[in-house]
């Protein structure tokens, strides 16, 4: 998967969803700047919680 696409397709309901969690939005924002593979598995967290993507944690694996 190109979670770079799927990042992009939906990032509007991301920074609405940001927007609306503002403590979420810091620590989001931190690990951003941090690493882009924390990032990653953030995006994946936002993902399940919208519900737009049933992921599954053995399709996904972060070293």
């Amino acid at each position: 998967m190109n979670y770079l696409f799927l990042y992009t397709k939906h990032k509007n309901i991301y920074k609405y969803y940001l927007y609306k969690n503002t403590n979420f939005k810091k620590k989001f924002i931190l690990n951003i700047k941090q690493n882009k593979y924390k990032f990653l598995k953030k995006l994946v967290k936002i993902y399940r919680i919208l519900g737009l993507y049933p992921f599954k944690n053995n399709i996904i694996n972060f070293k």
